[in-house]
Protein backbone atom coordinates (compact mmCIF):
# COMPACT_ATOMS: atom_id res chain seq x y z
CA UNK A 1 0.00 0.00 0.00
CA UNK A 2 2.76 2.28 -0.09
CA UNK A 3 4.63 4.37 2.70
CA UNK A 4 2.13 6.52 5.44
CA UNK A 5 2.47 10.72 5.77
CA UNK A 6 0.53 13.03 6.30
CA UNK A 7 0.54 17.09 5.31
CA UNK A 8 -0.57 18.76 8.95
CA UNK A 9 -1.21 22.09 8.77
CA UNK A 10 -2.48 24.13 11.78
CA UNK A 11 -4.46 27.55 11.21
CA UNK A 12 -5.56 28.51 14.85
CA UNK A 13 -8.10 26.35 15.75
CA UNK A 14 -7.88 24.96 12.42
CA UNK A 15 -6.18 21.49 12.20
CA UNK A 16 -5.99 20.59 8.68
CA UNK A 17 -4.67 16.71 7.90
CA UNK A 18 -4.27 15.07 4.63
CA UNK A 19 -2.77 11.66 5.14
CA UNK A 20 -1.34 9.77 2.40
CA UNK A 21 -1.20 5.70 2.25
CA UNK A 22 -3.37 2.79 4.02
CA UNK A 23 -4.63 4.15 7.47
CA UNK A 24 -4.25 0.88 9.66
CA UNK A 25 -3.93 0.76 13.41
CA UNK A 26 -0.20 2.81 13.24
CA UNK A 27 -1.50 5.40 10.98
CA UNK A 28 -4.50 5.70 13.15
CA UNK A 29 -2.29 6.35 16.03
CA UNK A 30 0.26 8.63 14.13
CA UNK A 31 -3.14 10.96 13.53
CA UNK A 32 -4.40 10.80 16.60
CA UNK A 33 -0.97 11.70 17.98
CA UNK A 34 -1.03 14.40 15.74
CA UNK A 35 -4.90 15.52 16.77
CA UNK A 36 -3.66 15.45 20.54
CA UNK A 37 -0.76 17.76 19.77
CA UNK A 38 -3.19 20.44 18.16
CA UNK A 39 -5.61 20.51 21.20
CA UNK A 40 -2.40 21.51 23.30
CA UNK A 41 -2.29 24.09 20.86
CA UNK A 42 -5.93 25.38 20.93
CA UNK A 43 -6.99 23.59 18.09
CA UNK A 44 -10.71 22.81 17.90
CA UNK A 45 -11.43 21.96 14.30
CA UNK A 46 -10.58 19.56 12.10
CA UNK A 47 -10.44 19.13 8.84
CA UNK A 48 -9.41 15.85 7.21
CA UNK A 49 -9.10 15.11 3.96
CA UNK A 50 -9.12 11.71 2.76
CA UNK A 51 -8.76 11.85 -0.95
CA UNK A 52 -5.12 9.82 -1.12
CA UNK A 53 -6.14 7.85 1.96
CA UNK A 54 -8.75 5.42 0.28
CA UNK A 55 -8.30 2.13 2.43
CA UNK A 56 -9.24 2.48 6.05
CA UNK A 57 -8.74 -0.92 8.08
CA UNK A 58 -10.66 -1.37 11.55
CA UNK A 59 -8.43 -0.03 13.66
CA UNK A 60 -7.91 2.99 11.53
CA UNK A 61 -11.59 3.89 11.83
CA UNK A 62 -11.50 2.95 15.61
CA UNK A 63 -8.56 5.88 15.84
CA UNK A 64 -10.31 8.36 13.98
CA UNK A 65 -13.62 7.67 16.28
CA UNK A 66 -11.23 9.23 18.86
CA UNK A 67 -10.12 11.51 17.36
CA UNK A 68 -13.92 12.24 16.86
CA UNK A 69 -14.69 12.17 20.26
CA UNK A 70 -11.95 14.41 21.47
CA UNK A 71 -13.62 17.06 19.06
CA UNK A 72 -16.60 16.89 20.52
CA UNK A 73 -15.37 16.69 23.80
CA UNK A 74 -13.54 20.48 23.08
CA UNK A 75 -17.65 21.18 21.31
CA UNK A 76 -15.67 21.59 17.97
CA UNK A 77 -16.09 20.54 14.49
CA UNK A 78 -15.26 18.18 12.20
CA UNK A 79 -15.21 18.08 8.54
CA UNK A 80 -14.26 15.17 6.20
CA UNK A 81 -13.19 15.30 2.67
CA UNK A 82 -12.69 12.71 0.10
CA UNK A 83 -14.44 9.53 1.58
CA UNK A 84 -15.22 6.54 -0.64
CA UNK A 85 -19.15 5.70 -0.55
CA UNK A 86 -17.99 2.37 1.27
CA UNK A 87 -16.14 4.64 3.85
CA UNK A 88 -18.67 6.82 4.30
CA UNK A 89 -21.27 4.20 5.19
CA UNK A 90 -18.41 2.48 7.37
CA UNK A 91 -17.70 6.13 8.97
CA UNK A 92 -21.94 5.73 9.41
CA UNK A 93 -22.08 2.53 11.17
CA UNK A 94 -19.11 3.49 13.38
CA UNK A 95 -20.81 6.80 14.58
CA UNK A 96 -18.44 9.19 12.96
CA UNK A 97 -20.50 10.81 10.83
CA UNK A 98 -22.53 11.80 14.11
CA UNK A 99 -20.49 14.33 15.04
CA UNK A 100 -18.39 15.23 11.12
CA UNK A 101 -19.85 16.16 8.33
CA UNK A 102 -18.44 15.20 5.00
CA UNK A 103 -18.08 17.18 2.31
CA UNK A 104 -17.12 17.08 -1.64
CA UNK A 105 -13.78 19.78 -1.40
CA UNK A 106 -11.75 21.50 1.54
CA UNK A 107 -13.27 25.02 0.27
CA UNK A 108 -16.69 23.82 1.35
CA UNK A 109 -15.13 22.12 4.62
CA UNK A 110 -13.52 25.09 5.39
CA UNK A 111 -16.75 27.29 5.24
CA UNK A 112 -18.54 25.00 7.16
CA UNK A 113 -16.01 25.08 9.94
CA UNK A 114 -16.04 28.42 10.09
CA UNK A 115 -12.48 29.32 8.69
Amino acid sequence: MGEFICDTVIEGALLTLRPTGYIDDFAGNQLLSIVQRGFTQGVTKLLLNLSDSPVINSPGVSRLLEITEGIEERRGKMAIVGLSTVSERFFQMAGILDEAETFSDEASARASLGV
